[in-house]
């Protein structure tokens, strides 16, 4: 396989923040963890697989959430980063200097 000159001496970039090439990172609630959790653990091992696909989910996340219900994060958690009016806490708004003539 033959590179073109662009190919091969093409610096690899570091990207900070976001990545704007891949969608944004999923996130779920704790509600839909415990659900998912409890769904799975009650599905005969036949059933498991379609939840996981029915909901496009990886079994590293049952055992990731499992393990966090087990040590009690999941009991009334509330997401951290946002503010109570659903605002990232780091959000401040602009101020607005009043910039019309006199």
């Amino acid at each position: 396989m033959k590179l073109s000159a662009g190919e091969v001496s093409r610096p690899h970039r570091r990207v900070r923040g976001q990545r704007r090439d891949r969608p944004p990172r999923r996130s779920f609630l704790p509600q839909y963890k415990l659900a998912v959790v409890t769904e799975y653990e009650n599905t005969p091992n036949g059933g498991k697989g379609a939840i996981l696909r029915r909901e496009n989910l990886f079994s590293s996340h049952v055992v990731e959430w499992t393990r966090a219900r087990d040590a009690g994060a999941l009991e009334g958690v509330a997401d951290s980063r946002r503010s109570r009016n659903g605002r990232s806490s780091r959000w401040r708004p602009v101020p607005r200097h009043n910039s019309s003539p006199v």
